[in-house]
Order: C-alpha cells, then structure tokens, then sequence
C-alpha cells in the first residue's frame, strides 16, 4: 500500500484511501501532517503511506474485513489518522467517537454503531468490565493497556506487502460520525465512499486550495480533505473536543508562526478567541490567505474583528452540517456590510439544492410534485432542505431519524432536513433565523430566535445572547462582557427589543449562556432555560 516510490499517478478509485496514497507518490517529500505542541508530531507523506500499509497489513493478519466496523475514541496523532485511512483502504468502516459527547452518549453511539473493536486509551478503557457496551468488542490502547486490551502496536505489521485499497463502491460505508446529539440521542451518520469524495470536492470548489498551502483546521475532519488535496495539516495545540476553552492563543500563534500556516478555519468561540489575541500587524496573521468559520452562526461584529486582522485573507463564513457538507457559504466582508433579519449565510453551494419548506414533523411522502407543494412563500422563513451527491441518504441503526429526516422524491433524489429555518433575500441569498424546535411564542405570535440574537448580538457590551421560552413566556437570557456596566447594557437591550415590537419581553443577565460541548459556539436552549427557573 505504501506508493511512495512508484512513479505512475493511477486514477483514484472509489475507496476514498485510494486519494491519499496517489497524493504520497505524488509529494512523497512533503510534510502531511503536523500535531502540534511542546515538541510537534511531524510525518511525510511517505511515512504516512507506509504507516498506513504496517497498519492495514495488521488489520488483515487480525482477521479484519470489509465492512468491519472499528471505533476510534483517543487522542489526536499521527497514528490516529493512519489507522483511520488503514481501515477504510481494508474496505472496514471507520467509526468516529467524539470524546465531547460524554460518557452516556458515547455508549449510545457505541452500541447504535456496532463495531467489531474500538481503539481508546486506558482512561476509558480501564472501565470495560463495568461497561456492557464494550464486552464483545476487541479492544485496542493507543497508551498504556489495561487488563483485557491490547496495545495499539498489536495492530501493525511492519512487513506488510506493498498492496492497493479494496475496491469500494460509492454507497459502501466508509466513516460513521456522529451528530451532538443536542436534540435528542447522537445519530450516526453513514458517510459512504461515494459522500466522502463527492463532500472532498464539494469543499474544493468552494474552498480552493493552492499547491504549497498549509491548513489549521479546528475541526478533525478536515485532516481528510486536506489529505487528498495533497497540502499540509497543522492540528493546533489545543484540546479539540473543548476548542475555545482549552486555547492558549499564543501557543497556536506559534504555531502558525512555526509552520508558515496560510489556511485557518474553526468554530466562531474558538476563532473570537484566537483573534482577540491578535495585535494588528501580526506577522503570522499577515501570512494567511484562506480563512473559514462554520459550525454555528457567526455574528457581524466577529467577521468584522476578524477582517481587522486578517486583512490579507479571503474569510468567508460556511454554512452546512455532518450530514450536508457545504451548503452555502459567503464573503465576511458582505457578512460585515449586511443589513437583514438573522444571520447571513449567502450563496448555496454549487454542487447543492436547496429548498425552503414549510412541513410537519413527520414529512410526508413527496408525490410528482416532489417538493413544490411545500415551499414557503416568498419572504417567509422555512425550513432549510438540501440535496446533492454531498449530502448523506441515511443514518446507522436508527430507521426513525432515516424517516423523520430523510426525503425520497419519486426520482429518487434524496433530501435531507437540517431543522435550521431560513428565508431567501432579493439576491438569493440565505440568512438563518432560527431552528424548527426553537421558535419562541409571544403575544399569540411566533418570534424567531436568531432574528432578535443577531440583533443583540451587535450591542456594545453583549458577550452572548440567546432568547428562549421558559415557564413564563418569552425570555432574552444576556452575558455581559466584563469591561462594560451590566445596566447599561440592559437599557440598550430593551431599546432594540421595543424597536421589534418586543419591549415586553424580559431581560435576564446571566453568569453564562451554556453552549455546545463539541464547538462551544452554538447555544444550549434546554440548559439556558433551566438556568432561568
């Protein structure tokens, strides 16, 4: 598997491995990937293929075959993304753990997945006996093994014969991720061979990438895309399941320094973070030419702060989710200049469609008409539905969300609903102003959120906002920046409230708006509502 020496470039195949290995006989010299940190993990592309090959060569002297399931719950490394690839080049499925979800979560996602074995560290995997879960799974430690484990090493063979991936089909299954699970339990989505190259060249198109690039990703993910670009990855020094809380901005800056970084992209806390601590003229920030915030809504006042710094950089917000990855995405210089209801998200994407309906809970069947009965009308917010062949069909184990959120059309197209609310405006541009769950009621109306946040959003002093229905009605829950007076804060709120017809509605300052475990950026309605009580 190790093509680093060969010297033809063959047509990638369906196994989405199949693009890194080309990219290591194409840049075999060529720094992969970087872990960064007191002392950073570097490997080649060269050493990565051949990481890969010791690794698959294991993998099949263990009995591992395709369509094997394998869960991979440890830290960030080199070995991590090997092994990854090595699964999928066998033809198994790789199963991506998310130490953000928690304990309870996690054991969902791990017996909803049905993996063969799971790969941890000895923390979590000190508990199997206790842990019904992980009885009938072999169990691998990428530190220190346990009783009743194995050491990750087991799984490598250091004389494996030079070989190509297996031949995959593009609706075969080749990573299973999982949602947050905010809404109810994580879902797995099925992210085939045939989604995770159509999603790589999705991103590319929105998202060009240059030759000699070096990317700093805050979402793990991207590792991937990088590597069938061919470009390096830097993995920041922080603790990615906790980005924005776990950052030391100058140890990233360091490293952006270091590695020569021109491509960023994370979630807004983390990026509203990093920029902070940026003084203008930096350097480092004057070396980055692509810059990216997605994974929750991104206010004007952070894309008008990150422009300040990164002034040479094409920043752009996208817009998608795990199971729609792009869906649109637009310049934060037009984000910065915007004036409209919510949070601007822009142009869809290329390679997808989108629609705007208004539907129950449970969809009903699409007839000839497909999706044309149920648009909402012009200038009215609906629900967001998108397809295209980035878009996943289905989830693992779980038929109900399949039903719930998945729509077949009579040709067969499949789409998917993202529960996020949005309208059209004159230049076909989406602007987000809420989620389908979250609609607040007032005054025998119906509010929705972001519309009011974004607007909160932009007042002096305001560090978060996020307006919910508690016991007694509507409720608009603040954190107050520390520099400012919490009471004049509050008068300039109820100002923009009464503006909107809202001057009725409270106002509560609060310690902390919760958010989201996994990108610490999108608000947790359920815990800000129990904080009102």
């Amino acid at each position: 598997m190790n093509r680093a020496g060969q010297s033809s470039n063959p047509a990638p195949s369906a196994n989405v491995a199949d693009r890194v290995l080309v990219q290591a006989a194409r840049h075999p010299s060529r720094v992969a990937l970087v872990i960064a940190g007191e002392r950073d993990e570097t490997v080649t592309y060269a050493d990565l293929a051949r990481r890969i090959a010791s690794f698959s060569g294991g993998l099949a002297r263990e009995g591992f075959r395709e369509g094997d399931r394998v869960a991979l719950l440890f830290p960030l490394c080199v070995d991590f993304y090997a092994l990854s690839l090595a699964v999928l080049a066998r033809g198994a499925t790789v199963v991506l753990m998310d130490g953000a979800l928690g304990l309870r979560r996690t054991l969902v996602a791990l017996r909803v997945s049905r993996a063969r074995a799971i790969v941890s560290v000895r923390a979590a995997l000190r508990l199997w006996p206790v842990l019904p879960a992980t009885w009938r799974l072999a169990r691998f430690s990428a530190d220190d093994a346990p009783m009743g484990t194995r050491p990750l090493a087991s799984l490598r063979a250091d004389d494996a014969v030079d070989e190509s991936p297996v031949a995959r089909g593009p609706d075969d299954e080749g990573l299973i991720t999982f949602t947050s699970g905010s809404s109810g339990r994580p879902k797995g989505v099925d992210r085939t061979h045939g989604l995770l190259v159509a999603q790589h060249e999705a991103l590319r198109v929105e998202f060009p990438d240059a030759d000699d690039d070096v990317d700093m990703p805050c979402f793990p993910a991207v590792a991937l895309h990088n590597l069938c670009c061919g470009i390096t990855t830097v993995i920041p020094p922080l603790d990615l399941r906790r980005p924005a809380t776990s950052l030391v901005p100058e140890r990233v800056l360091d490293a952006m320094g270091r590695w020569a970084v021109t491509r960023l992209s994370g979630a807004p806390a983390y990026m509203n973070r990093l920029v902070s601590a940026i003084a203008p003229g930096d350097p480092r920030a004057a070396k980055v030419r692509g810059l990216v915030v997605g994974g929750a809504p991104v206010p004007r006042r952070l894309c008008t702060a990150i422009l300040r710094r990164f002034d040479r950089a094409d920043a752009r917000v996208a817009y998608g989710s795990t199971e729609a990855e792009p869906i649109a995405t637009v310049s934060m210089h037009d984000v910065a200049d915007s004036h409209g209801d919510g949070y601007l998200v822009g142009d869809v994407a290329s390679v997808a469609h989108v629609e705007l309906v208004t539907l129950p809970p449970i969809a009903p069947p699409l007839g000839p008409g497909g999706l044309v009965p149920h648009r909402s009308p012009d200038g009215e917010s609906g629900e967001v539905v998108v397809s295209g062949a980035h878009v996943n069909r289905r989830y693992i184990g779980d038929e109900e969300a399949t039903q719930r959120l998945k729509m077949r059309a009579e040709d067969g197209t499949v789409w998917h609903r993202t529960g996020d609310l949005a309208t059209r405006d004159a230049r076909g541009r989406l602007w987000l102003t809420g989620r389908t769950g979250d609609v607040v009621p007032h005054g025998g109306g119906k509010v929705l959120p972001y519309v009011v946040e974004a607007d909160v959003d932009e007042i002096e002093g305001v560090d978060r906002a996020a307006l919910v229905a508690d016991a007694r009605g509507a409720c608009l829950a603040l954190t107050v920046r520390a520099e400012s007076a919490p009471d004049a804060v509050v008068a300039r709120v109820k100002a923009a409230l009464e503006r909107r017809n809202l001057g009725d509605v409270p106002v509560r300052v609060l310690g902390e708006v919760a958010v989201d475990a996994r990108h610490q950026s999108k608000i947790d309605r359920a815990a800000v509502r129990a904080a009102l009580r």
